[in-house]
């Protein structure tokens, strides 16, 4: 790393980034994302609405199917996009109350979707999933952010 000719070049560079960031009005508070999701997954309801707004594959011919497992996927993507953290730390409800040998086959599943997604070779039926998932994530992203306890309340009530 090259070294500056003024020592105190960097420390003032760090000041006006947090002058910066104090000045500014449009932060997101991930902190608050993650409190309000830390228990949170999605319902069967509104599992099932978002599920059927993906079209069946030419493969499969079948809707998406609506298992907990699913349910469960589906709301750890949703979760990762509005708290951007890591699928792994993702709170995982329905997980809990199953045996250890399905725990690790709905982890694994788990893992096996964020990495196609991630590598570009999830199917199409998954990249429709996941478009409908960020849809409804940037949503409830936005009711988190606004603070509004009746909206809310609807979904963490």
């Amino acid at each position: 790393m090259a070294q500056s000719a003024e020592p105190r070049q960097f420390e003032r560079a760090v000041y006006a980034l947090a002058d910066a960031l104090d000045q500014a009005a449009d932060l997101i508070d991930y902190g608050r994302r993650r409190h309000f999701l830390q228990t949170w997954c999605l319902d069967s309801a509104t599992w099932a609405e978002l599920a059927s707004q993906v079209k069946p594959s030419m493969q499969t011919k079948q809707p998406a199917g609506l298992c907990d497992r699913k349910r469960q996927t589906a709301s750890i993507l949703v979760w990762t996009r509005i708290t951007q953290g890591e699928h792994v730390y993702a709170p995982r409800p329905l997980l809990g109350a199953l045996p250890r040998e399905l725990q690790a086959r709905w982890k694994y599943d788990t893992h096996a979707l964020v990495s196609r997604l991630r590598l570009g070779t999830a199917t199409l039926p998954q990249l429709a999933l996941k478009r409908v998932l960020d849809s409804y994530a940037d949503a409830l992203a936005a009711r988190i952010d606004d603070g509004d306890s009746c909206h809310l309340a609807e979904v963490f009530g």
